[in-house]
């Protein structure tokens, strides 16, 4: 088991960060960090909104594109929490409201079409009623998109993460290998201060983090009215 501090703390840049697993008395855990190297990447915020989880522009006068960074990031379908790092969100839900799984999902959807970097599209599905977790990432590997996803039980004070890039680097590699392991704490509080303090400071733009019903987020911008 890897300790989460040093894993981020070594890591200058590891994209977009989602983190799931189990609290030691048995709430759900999430969480989920955007990084950012670009003017328009970091002009973000995250709003929280009736259990809709959203990025919007900090700036609206500064926004340059909207097709890749402005989306719903977690939605609910049924028993399942959905969160990942783009607006396949909404594919998801739709194939989990009319009774599809989440590979049907992700093979409708293809890695981001920034060139030359391909940013992977990353989430998790969580299965509330099941207490597991699937995480998954979407891929281009010489050309070709790879969809890989790894499913979990709930371990009590544990968690697994996927970040979309490997290591700050140009062009950005994707991740690589199995999703890390890591001990936990239990408050949301606790878990966004161990969060926060270990992203890069230049790179952070801002923090989700839901343990059981408590959800707390985190922006390193503030929303221009």
């Amino acid at each position: 088991m890897l300790e989460l501090k040093n894993y981020l703390e070594n890591n200058t840049y590891p994209g977009r960060f989602i983190l799931a697993g189990c609290t030691r008395d048995n709430k759900a855990v999430l969480a989920y960090a955007i990084m950012g190297r670009s003017g328009n990447s970091r002009n973000r915020v995250f709003m929280l909104s009736d259990g809709v989880l959203e990025t919007r522009a900090a700036d609206e006068s500064r926004l340059e594109d909207p097709s890749l960074i402005i989306y719903k990031a977690k939605l609910e379908a049924g028993r399942f929490t959905i969160l990942t790092n783009g607006d396949h969100t909404e594919t998801i839900e739709k194939a989990i409201s009319n009774g599809k799984g989440l590979e049907e999902a992700l093979v409708e959807r293809e890695a981001e079409p920034d060139i030359p970097n391909f940013t992977p599209r990353i989430g998790v599905l969580y299965d509330n009623g099941g207490m597991k977790y699937t995480l998954f990432i979407l891929k281009k590997e010489e050309g070709k998109d790879i969809r890989l996803a790894y499913t979990y039980p709930a371990i009590p004070g544990c968690a697994h993460a996927i970040h979309t890039y490997r290591e700050n680097a140009s062009p950005l590699p994707p991740f690589e290998g199995n999703p890390p392991m890591f001990e936990i704490p239990s408050e949301a509080e606790s878990l966004r201060d161990l969060l926060w303090s270990s992203l890069d400071e230049d790179n952070k733009i801002s923090l989700y983090v839901k343990v059981g019903d408590d959800e707390i987020i985190v922006n390193k911008y503030s929303k221009e009215a």
